[in-house]
């Protein structure tokens, strides 16, 4: 994808291989541990009966992007992509061969009431908007007969915008600095491509905490220590077109909102989260020209919202919400909290052992 500005050169020093860096025995050992007990019940086809021990429940998957991440072109935060387009499929594969795969009207039928759900259902949801969703996503649902959801951040489609988090590690990939005193991070240095992954995947972290204001003050104070342009929206293509969203629609994804500017609204004001909340949904039903249903919370974890935002929800006719936490949720804990279902992360290091614990709903053990 293109570049959001010409200046932007790779640096010899980053060109260099990944330098390996010390790791944690008991870290490694506790990972070694998590894949062999995984593996058994994965070897033995056994997840898909060990869900329906859990009864009528639901477990969402929450993806992000569908790309490879080792391609020289791509543009953004590594750590965003869930999977290439080639896991993604050998996942579906999984998912219709062992579990129920349903659709939003099933979800929404089911917290009213008026439908159960089996005991191996799955919802697959997308967050956010990348166009890749459009280009390596929907072709392999499409080719399966598979529904989905997708949660759209508005301000972003078209290009209009550009994620932060994607910006900085843009920021510190061409960087022509290896060293420099950081707002929020103080000195680093940066001198491999590894390191480079490792400081912008830590200064993201850090800045999610902060309120959207004081983020973007200090994304301008980190382009002036890395030498790099400051944001200047999106590279083409990097988001969905309004076109290819209305496309989507109709193929093989249910459009729900997601905020307008991705903002962590527990970090608003109520009227701020309402309208960022609204004015989403009504610039996809102008677009989209039918009612939109269902929210999902921008980053979505405990904290980020809280019953004051699920009642908004309520207010404003919604009739499902999503959080990004948790996994599994049964049928009592739906009816109770429409507006705060829990899903579970899919996350690019997530082989299928792993990937079919997280369907089954062992997510708390796997910490998401």
């Amino acid at each position: 994808m293109a570049r959001s500005d010409a200046s932007f050169k790779i640096p010899e020093k980053s060109k260099r291989s990944d330098m390996p860096q010390p790791n944690n025995f008991r870290i490694r050992a506790r990972a070694m541990v998590k894949r062999q007990i995984l593996a058994a019940p994965q070897r033995l086809g056994a997840w898909p009966h060990l869900r329906r021990l859990a009864g009528e429940s639901l477990v969402a998957l929450l993806y992000h992007r569908i790309d490879d991440p080792g391609r020289p072109e791509f543009y953004g935060f590594r750590d965003n992509v869930s999977a290439t387009r080639e896991g993604f499929a050998a996942q579906l594969d999984y998912l219709v061969k062992n579990f129920d795969v349903v659709t939003l009207a099933d979800c929404i039928a089911w917290i009213e009431g008026r439908t159960p759900l089996s005991s191996r259902a799955v919802l697959i949801t997308f967050d956010d908007g990348y166009r890749d969703n459009f280009l390596n996503a929907a072709p392999e649902l499409t080719s399966r007969n598979l529904r989905a959801v997708l949660f759209a951040a508005t301000g972003f489609i078209d290009d209009q915008a550009v994620f932060y988090w994607d910006w900085v590690a843009e920021a510190f990939r061409w960087s022509t600095q290896s060293k420099a005193e950081l707002p929020l991070l103080g000195h680093c240095v940066f001198d491999t491509a590894q390191m480079r992954r490792q400081a912008a995947r830590r200064w993201i972290t850090t800045a999610k905490a902060l309120r959207d204001e004081e983020r973007r003050r200090q994304i301008d104070n980190l382009a002036g220590c890395l030498q790099v342009p400051p944001p200047r929206g999106s590279p083409p293509g990097l988001h969905m077109t309004w076109p290819e969203l209305g496309a989507a629609a109709k193929d093989c994804f249910d459009i729900g909102a997601h905020t307008v500017n991705h903002p962590i609204i527990s970090r608003l004001g109520v009227d701020e989260a309402e309208s960022e909340i609204a004015t989403s949904r009504t610039t996809l039903e102008n677009v989209l020209g039918h009612r939109v249903q269902a929210f999902a919370y921008p980053n979505g974890q405990p904290g980020d919202f809280g019953p004051e935002h699920e009642a908004i929800l309520q207010k404003l006719g919604f009739s499902i919400g999503f959080a990004a936490h948790g996994g599994l949720t049964l049928s009592g804990e739906a009816r109770q909290r429409p507006f705060a279902l829990r899903r579970a992360g899919i996350h690019f290091h997530d082989d299928l052992p792993r990937f079919a614990a997280k369907v089954a709903g062992a997510t708390r053990f796997l910490d998401n």
